[in-house]
């Protein structure tokens, strides 16, 4: 008896650590990098981008948000592929991971 007693604790220890084993954690999906622009309320570019480098939304915002509470305009920044607009560009219809909201 004492033989199958060391097999059977080891069968329930095992089914016991299983059972009780943590969740993996999804993968989010990583922002995309883009060049940041400061806009004003109607999604036109007022300055040239922020930096030389494409960078994604975290960096963005935490290193180029500088919006105040102004009620007409509902974003801060905005990104793009190009490196290259010029003031006064319209930004239309961005990819949700390219604004960076005044609430954010």
């Amino acid at each position: 008896m004492k033989k199958y007693l060391l097999g059977l604790t080891a069968f329930v220890l095992a089914i016991g650590f299983t059972a009780f084993s943590t969740a993996k954690a999804k993968n989010s999906k990583p922002f995309a990098n883009y060049y940041w622009y400061p806009v004003n309320s109607a999604g036109e570019t007022t300055d040239v981008t922020f930096d030389a480098t494409s960078r994604d939304k975290t960096y963005a915002m935490a290193h180029f948000t500088s919006c105040g509470d102004v009620p007409t305009k509902p974003y801060c920044i905005l990104g793009s592929s190009s490196s290259s607009l010029s003031i006064g560009t319209q930004i239309s219809s961005p990819p949700g991971d390219a604004t960076v909201l005044k609430t954010q």
